[in-house]
């Protein structure tokens, strides 16, 4: 069985391997389980790149007289403590899962709209109505971070009185997020 393990995105790789060693401890103690190996993080260029706040676990299960829910119960309950949010099934349909939806889950849900904090509202909101469903297990909800942004305003009429151009402030102002930069003596 393969085992998803994400932290928040921008989590060290030292914490990470905290985390993930702690995991792999966890379901060892599991009495069915063979053995535990992990992988955190994928390469930038590998198809499913991930950050290092991704963890996949991969877990061999001897034969047992407890049912396979049974035992992922048993595996979910341990994990639960940990910072992170898991997923428990089987590492081809994890594959597939993301390869139809772009999520990495059977059933997937998109909220759209332009606040990110009124979307993860209404995710709350919509993951506590869901987990009240019998046999729906795993849930999450993505991870999304705020990237640090700057809203530039240009007062044209400021401009024209200090006898500056406007294309000069366009062409100084977005040349940055160009990837060009230059220094100037504007103020």
């Amino acid at each position: 069985m393969t085992i998803s393990l994400l932290l928040n995105p921008g989590t060290s790789l030292t914490e990470a391997n905290r985390v993930g060693s702690l995991a792999e401890t966890l379901i060892a103690e599991v009495p069915e389980v063979k053995s535990v190996g992990r992988r955190t993080g994928r390469a930038e260029l590998d198809e499913h790149a991930e950050g290092v706040h991704s963890s996949e676990i991969d877990v061999d299960l001897k034969k047992s007289e407890r049912s396979r829910e049974d035992i992922m119960a048993d595996i979910r309950s341990k994990l639960a403590p940990l910072p992170a949010t898991t997923t428990v099934g089987q590492p081809i349909s994890h594959r597939l899962d993301h390869l139809l939806s772009g999520v990495r889950a059977q059933i997937a849900l998109k909220i759209y709209g332009d606040d990110l904090d009124a979307l993860r509202g209404e995710a709350a909101g919509l993951k506590e109505k869901l987990a009240k469903i019998p046999g729906l297990t795993d849930l999450q909800i993505e991870k999304q971070v705020l990237i640090p942004q700057i809203k530039v305003r240009i007062d044209y009429d400021r401009g024209r009185a200090a006898r500056r151009v406007t294309r000069y402030f366009a062409e100084n102002v977005g040349n940055p997020h160009r990837g060009r930069y230059r220094r100037t003596n504007c103020r």
